[in-house]
């Protein structure tokens, strides 16, 4: 857990075989919940931690770290 390092478990039970496109849109959907409470910010396909940005002075520049996911 990114907010007070605990563990978290999770578990996956095998219930049915599922067609490859009702996955994309199951693991779509838990990647877009995952990048939510982690706080992070999207722009276009991208994620980006806006808590975590870097100042570069010099350059009049501000770097914020992201995630690209794809599935």
């Amino acid at each position: 857990n990114p907010f007070d390092e605990s563990k978290v478990n999770l578990k996956i039970t095998f219930r049915r075989t599922r067609r490859l496109s009702e996955m994309v849109h199951i693991y779509n959907t838990l990647f877009k919940h995952i990048m939510k409470d982690l706080e992070l910010v999207r722009f276009g396909r991208q994620h980006f931690n806006e808590k975590s940005a870097v100042q570069i002075p010099q350059y009049k520049l501000e770097v914020w770290p992201g995630y690209v996911t794809a599935v």
